[in-house]
């Protein structure tokens, strides 16, 4: 089962101050271990963490070290997962995008993912705690646009590169494509079903499942 806090705050930049990131972060994880505890109660263990958990975590305004104020509590928050046998990922919004063709977004996209590695670091959650995303745009050419995307993973740093998964999505690339990828990279891949039905080139769920599965291995 897939859940995110709705009770996660952010904010408008331009509203942004130290006193107000720390209040929502703090009340952000408060939110989390109540849902996590929920979880618990009933035997939900299987969550999407919500990726704003630290508001503008990625974004050079950001120069507040919450990594060092809020370390304890975030491995707090781990420790409940891993006590419990959680098992927990985290899924950057669609503007990260590692096969973009402008520089300019990869480096963002970047950003955004050490932020989401950290926040999983942070919890001491082992790599089976996945960033999951999709491959990105096709950019009028979709074998290209594959290749560039596999050329930028292997200048991923190694604390996001150890945590990425890959996702089919509705619209551009199959599962199918997926693994392809995951072939040139050892990315292992996420099979959405739904997507697949939308988005696949004739082949069964039964003909791609297991080869999907041995991605994991």
């Amino acid at each position: 089962m897939s859940l995110e806090c709705s009770g996660s705050r952010t904010f408008r930049l331009a509203s942004y101050t130290s006193k107000r990131l720390v209040e929502t972060v703090e009340e952000n994880l408060d939110c989390l271990q109540k849902i996590l505890e929920f979880n618990k109660g009933n035997n939900l263990l299987f969550f999407r963490l919500a990726s704003g958990l630290v508001p503008f975590a990625s974004h050079p305004t950001n120069t507040y070290p919450w990594q060092e104020h809020f370390k304890n509590r975030f491995r707090e928050i781990g420790d409940f997962i891993k006590e419990n046998n959680m098992r927990v990922f985290i899924h950057p919004g669609c503007f990260t995008i590692i096969n973009s063709i402008d520089e300019n977004i990869f480096q963002r996209s970047v950003a955004n993912l050490e932020y989401h590695a950290d926040v999983l670091n942070l919890m001491g959650l082992s790599s089976e705690a996945k960033i999951q995303i999709h491959i990105g745009g096709v950019y009028k050419n979709k074998f290209e646009s594959m290749q560039r995307f596999a050329r930028r993973f292997l200048k991923l740093p190694f604390k996001v590169a150890r945590r990425l998964a890959i996702e089919n999505d509705e619209r551009f690339f199959t599962l199918v494509d997926c693994l392809l990828i995951s072939r040139d990279t050892g990315i292992p891949v996420i099979m959405d079903y739904f997507h697949h039905e939308l988005n696949n080139t004739g082949e069964e769920l039964t003909d791609v499942f297991s080869l999907v599965r041995d991605t994991w291995r």
